[in-house]
């Protein structure tokens, strides 16, 4: 058992690569739902400005 409490308390990095290394599908939908998400509120932002 300390065996294995050794290797992971020795590589954190690999879970925290594995989390932060995107699911492809996923990873690309979320983006284009911020990236419009983002422009609506932009052009939205820029309306209530301009009035």
């Amino acid at each position: 058992m300390s065996d294995q409490t050794k290797q992971t308390s020795c590589q954190p990095d690999k879970n925290v690569a594995a989390d932060e290394r995107p699911v492809p599908s996923q990873a690309e939908g979320d983006r284009e739902t911020v990236e419009q998400d983002l422009a609506g509120k932009e052009k939205a932002q820029e309306k209530s400005a301009g009035q």
